[in-house]
């Protein structure tokens, strides 16, 4: 038999409420009385700090209410083998009268084969959330910056979190560091020294040291502790890159190290920046200036594309570089496009840029996704227009 299981969370609700258990079993024996539900008996405590819990035994099962009221929350439990449990949520709501409300209705009693204690929630988008099934959680370990997750899927192979926002997946993880990093390196006619801002997995730094050509490779990481594990639980991505003597790591922030020394491309696989860290990030991308020569070639992933010439790291982009080149890739571990930047200040035109890259991708071994023919049809040319800058 399938029963109906509602949980309510109820914020900045009324300070009525609060004031006494009274008051909240009366609420609760109203919504019954409403739904037509069969009060049988009924329990509450008052907890010191003013607090109370509450709740009705019922025919059909029971119903509760638990408040803080030095937060002006309540929690609501409703279960019920038979009637109409919504009904009773309305009255409730009414009676409380809250300004946020978070619904959630569960089905109890059906045996359901997704078990929720081995979904992880990704955070990475604010219109929606991915959930991935684990079959073995690696490691989950708080550094002094993140809480930093590694576990391993079916579908996806091993996957990396950061802060509970998705990183990389080893399923897929070459189209995004191929996409991020080899249009910039073909596009500059002699690169030697390259900068990589984060990448800490070690999938773009891979990419990097396929070019025999390229001298010195300066990654800077803040944590070293995603390095570790990574290098510990996904070496299938790094595949010995940090080993590699053309690399030299530092464990600072990007925007200390900026300016300490010029490079020939400059590629930045930072966190995609939301929310507060959105203004942070755009104040870095103006920094890039100070480690570029007169023919720096820079490399950015600027996340999610959604009508991608109205995303704000898109605009900061454009307000710093005089020539912009976007393009977007599907990252199946992502559920959806994310975007990729290439930039540059010098007087090169966007058409003798896309021939570099068509014509420097010949000799490219190794790559298993990136196409050039694929890049230049698929490129913006340039998307700085599409601001209104002349």
């Amino acid at each position: 038999m399938v029963h109906k299981h509602s949980i309510l969370d109820l914020y900045d609700c009324s300070p009525e409420i609060f004031v006494s258990i009274s008051k909240g079993k009366k609420v609760l024996r109203e919504a019954c009385k409403k739904a037509k539900l069969n009060v049988v008996g009924e329990f509450g405590k008052v907890y010191p700090g003013g607090g109370y819990s509450c709740g009705l035994f019922l025919s059909e099962s029971h119903i509760s209410i638990h408040t803080w009221p030095e937060l002006f929350y309540c929690a609501i439990d409703i279960f019920i083998c038979k009637g109409k449990s919504f009904i009773s949520e309305k009255e409730i709501i009414r009676q409380i009268k809250p300004k946020k409300i978070n619904k959630q209705r569960i089905l109890r009693g059906e045996y359901n084969k997704l078990e929720f204690n081995k979904w992880i929630r990704s955070n990475q988008h604010n219109e929606y959330f991915e959930a991935f099934r684990s079959e073995n959680e690696i490691i989950r370990h708080k550094s002094k910056f993140q809480l930093i997750e590694i576990i391993k899927t079916k579908a996806f192979g091993k996957i990396l979190f950061l802060d509970g926002d998705i990183q990389v997946a080893t399923s897929d993880e070459r189209i995004y560091h191929e996409q991020l990093v080899h249009p910039a390196v073909l596009a500059h006619q002699n690169p030697r020294k390259v900068l990589l801002l984060g990448g800490g997995d070690g999938g773009a730094l891979r990419e990097i040291l396929r070019y025999p050509f390229i001298e010195e490779v300066t990654m800077v990481e803040i944590d070293n502790d995603v390095v570790k594990l990574c290098c510990k639980f996904l070496p299938e991505i790094n595949e010995g890159a940090f080993e590699s003597s053309r690399v030299n790591i530092k464990y600072m922030d990007a925007s200390e190290y900026l300016g300490t020394n010029k490079y020939d491309v400059i590629i930045s696989d930072l966190t995609a920046p939301s929310g507060p860290s959105l203004n942070l990030y755009n104040d870095l991308i103006s920094k890039f200036k100070l480690s570029m020569r007169k023919d720096t070639i820079v490399s950015l992933h600027s996340g999610w594309w959604s009508n991608s010439i109205h995303n704000n790291t898109d605009i900061a982009v454009c307000n710093n570089f005089e020539n912009v080149i976007l393009t977007n890739k599907w990252i199946n571990s992502f559920s959806c496009f994310w975007s990729f930047l290439v930039c540059w200040d010098h007087d090169v035109s966007t058409k003798e840029m896309l021939l570099r890259i068509k014509e420097n991708s010949r000799n490219l071994k190794g790559v298993k996704f990136f196409l050039a023919s694929e890049f230049l049809r698929e490129a913006f040319m340039p998307i700085k227009y599409e601001y209104g800058r002349e």
